[in-house]
Formats: structure tokens, C-alpha cells, sequence
């Protein structure tokens, strides 16, 4: 009796060190993939920027096409991550097209809240903090009537965030954490890191409010990626989100 129950005890034990050893792993990975995602784009960028400074394109034409180029580093960044974790057959899985009448009326419904939790947080962050500082778009004030550096800004807010981010974030983050966590858990967690991508100094400057908006997405756009099963109806909400913003900007 004595052997078969310090037999049970050894595989408990075991069982639970492949729990810890998971966790620690899907940490690190997710960790790592988020921090090249922010790191590599950066140093890519750099050097991106020398080049296309030398022939002598203007600042906005420049930043534009590292905008492209950047999501397309990124989405190489995400394929190989996949890779390494032995998921790149599963993943595509994801882009099986859900219902189409349910899908509608849940993108429109997430579409919704998400402007009204934002407009609802825009509120209260204005009064504790103040008003979100205003940036300008661009260093030359003619390149808001460049066409061409439009299509590049375009691509870039409306179809390599929405694709690659979704991959990332929706996808593979996502998942990961769903093996070790609960959905909940998930959501938030993964939500999160979407938010602090969009602005990783804001430790440094103080700056909340870019975080907070797009945690805000973060959370819905990866309930609905868990109710729907597929990254489109999250890539539409994203879409309709970013385009609405770019429409907004040059109306």
C-alpha cells in the first residue's frame, strides 16, 4: 500500500512540474514573440530610414513606407513563431468563415461597444488626466493632399494593422494563453499586451490613454474571436475601426 501510494504522489508531482513547465514556457514565448514584435520593426526602421533618407524622400513619404514594410517584418515575425510551437497547420484553421448573418450582427454589436466603452473611457480619462495630447500626423502639412502617402497610411491603419495584429494578438497570443489559462484570463492578458504595443513608453511620458483605447479593443475583438471561432469577424471590427478613424482624420 505504502509503494502504490508514494507512486501516486511521484506522478502527482510530476504532473504538476509538465504544469509549471508549460506555464513557464507559453510565458516565454509569448513574451519573446511580443517583444520582437516592438524590437525588430524598431531596429528594421532605423535602418529602413537611412536608406530611404538618403535618396531623398520627405520625412512623411519615408515613415509611410516603413509603416508597409514593418507589418510585413511582422507578419514573417508571427509565421515563425507559429512555427516554432508546431501550430502553423492549426492556425490556419482560423480563417474558416464563420456564419455570415451571426457574424454581422456580433461585428456590428462589438462595434458598438467598443465606441461607446471608448467615448465612455475618453470621458473620464479627460477629467482625471486632461485632455489626450493632439499629434500631428505629419511633419509636412501638404502631405495630407499627397496621394500617394494616403494609399501608404491607408495600407498601413487599414489592412496591415487589422491582418497582422489580429494574427498576433487574436491568433497566436491568444491561443497560447488559453492553453494554460482560463478564456477570461485570456482575454484580458492578451488585450492588455495589444494595448501597451500601442504605446510600450508610456511608463516614461505618462501617456495612458493610447493604451487604454486600444486594450479596450484588445478585449472585445478576442471575446469575439472566441465566440466566433474565426480571426475575420475581429479583422472587420478592427478594419471598420482604423478606417473610420483614417476617413475621420482627412474628411
Amino acid at each position: 500500500m505504502a509503494d502504490e501510494s508514494d507512486n501516486g504522489s511521484f506522478k502527482s508531482l510530476e504532473l504538476e512540474g509538465d504544469v509549471e513547465r508549460k506555464w513557464w514556457k507559453t510565458w516565454g514565448l509569448v513574451i519573446l514573440s511580443w517583444l520582437c514584435m516592438i524590437i525588430a520593426p524598431l531596429i528594421f526602421s532605423i535602418g529602413t530610414m537611412i536608406i530611404l533618407q538618403t535618396i531623398g524622400l520627405s520625412e512623411d513619404m519615408t515613415y509611410q513606407i516603413i509603416g508597409v514594410l514593418a507589418y510585413v517584418l511582422m507578419f514573417f515575425i508571427v509565421i515563425a513563431f507559429l512555427y516554432i510551437g508546431g501550430r502553423l497547420d492549426s492556425f490556419w484553421k482560423l480563417f474558416d468563415v464563420p456564419p455570415l448573418k451571426k457574424t454581422l450582427v456580433l461585428v456590428i454589436f462589438v462595434s458598438v461597444i467598443d465606441l461607446l466603452l471608448v467615448i465612455a473611457y475618453t470621458i473620464g480619462y479627460d477629467f482625471i488626466a486632461g485632455p489626450p495630447e493632439n499629434k500631428e500626423l505629419f511633419y509636412d502639412p501638404g502631405s495630407a493632399n499627397n496621394l500617394l502617402i494616403l494609399a501608404l497610411l491607408f495600407t498601413v491603419m487599414s489592412i496591415g494593422a487589422p491582418l497582422v495584429e489580429e494574427i498576433f494578438f487574436r491568433g497566436y497570443i491568444l491561443d497560447s494563453l488559453r492553453r494554460i489559462h482560463s478564456d477570461a484570463v485570456a482575454i484580458i492578458a492578451s488585450g492588455l499586451l495589444f494595448g501597451i504595443m500601442h504605446n510600450p513608453y508610456f511608463l516614461f511620458y505618462g501617456d495612458l490613454y493610447t493604451v487604454g483605447v486600444a486594450s479596450i479593443g484588445g478585449f472585445l475583438y478576442a471575446w469575439l474571436r472566441i465566440r466566433t471561432g474565426s480571426l475575420w469577424p475581429s479583422i472587420a471590427c478592427h478594419f471598420l475601426w482604423n478606417t473610420t478613424i483614417f476617413v475621420l482624420m482627412f474628411a
